[in-house]
């Protein structure tokens, strides 16, 4: 994921290049440039030690993807053996906004699971129609988790 950073690599390269031009004019001018970046430095320092930003590690998908293999475990313990595990398909995150390219919990369900099946329980999602249709123009094991609700 280090393309987010990108555009942040890119303006430091502009700042810093513009600095060593200013700083080039003059011995006093890369005096106050170099002290100025110092002092910048050190107060940013400061700031981020005296009171850190948080760093998100992905707790709250974790725990979705967790309560997703819950849900099919308990259903698949309720569901006879033989017959399929029907689970409705709920949208993961950004897949509210883009449900052509996340289509949720079936998705991650083909993401964490190399079989179709739980226990020997053939597992499938409820989706409705736009879902449907898309997951069987995608083709391949999200086509064969899905079914019309």
């Amino acid at each position: 994921m280090a393309y987010h950073y990108l555009p942040l690599g890119l303006l430091v390269l502009l700042v810093c290049a513009a600095l060593a031009e200013i700083g080039r004019r003059a011995a006093i001018v890369s005096r106050i440039v170099s002290v100025a970046v110092v002092l910048w430095m050190v107060v940013r320092l400061v700031v981020l030690t005296a009171s850190p930003f948080p760093i998100e590690l992905g707790d709250q998908q974790r725990a979705e993807v967790a309560e997703l293999f819950r849900t099919i475990e308990a259903q698949a313990e309720r569901t006879p053996a033989g017959d399929v595990v029907l689970i409705q398909n709920r949208p993961f995150d950004a897949s509210v906004y883009a449900p052509a390219f996340l289509p949720g919990w079936a998705g991650l369900f083909v993401v964490f699971s190399s079989e179709n099946s739980v226990d020997g329980r053939p597992v499938r999602f409820a989706v409705d129609e736009d879902d449907w249709q898309r997951a069987h123009a995608r083709g391949g094991r999200i086509a064969e988790l899905v079914v019309r609700r």
